[in-house]
């Protein structure tokens, strides 16, 4: 009868084996030699900022030695409002940028639909291709007016 056994192999940490064959364990390298592949090959973490038209970024661009503003702004599709593009210089002119970049356009696009119901108060998205943040800007505190204690100042 066949059973799990953990062998001290190559690694430093023992990988489970089915006995008598080699087929789980073949498997089980395969998969994280495609993870490492996969971990190489993607590039490295894009951050892509939706900033609106007509204002200052409310937060700090993304990371980059160099920022691209791209030419294609993204509109809302119920009014007129429209983002302006920001990302790393090195992404921006890559070969796969237009495969690479579709989700975060996808995620942003969305973003900006959903910020229509609140009148586009926010000015700034960001999106790593999983989240979206927005960064709204800081309405401005009316300060009350200090009156003296007494009408005469010693």
């Amino acid at each position: 009868m066949a059973k799990w056994a953990v062998s001290s192999g190559n690694g430093a940490w023992g990988k489970p084996v089915w006995d008598g064959s080699q087929r789980f364990h073949n498997l089980f390298r395969c998969q994280a030699q495609n993870l490492f592949a996969l971990c190489l090959e993607s590039p490295y973490l894009m951050i892509i900022a939706a900033i609106r038209s007509g204002t200052d970024p409310t937060a700090p661009l993304p990371p980059a030695t160099f920022h691209r503003w791209l030419e294609e702004p993204l509109c809302c599709p119920k009014c007129e409002v429209t983002y302006n593009l920001v990302l790393d210089y090195d992404q921006a002119v890559g070969r796969h940028f237009l495969n690479e970049s579709r989700r975060h356009l996808q995620m942003l696009r969305k973003a900006i639909m959903l910020g229509h119901n609140s009148n586009h108060l926010t000015s700034h998205f960001e999106t790593n291709g999983v989240v979206v943040t927005s960064h709204a800007v800081a309405k401005a505190v009316p300060t009350p007016s200090i009156q003296p204690l007494t009408r005469r100042i010693q």
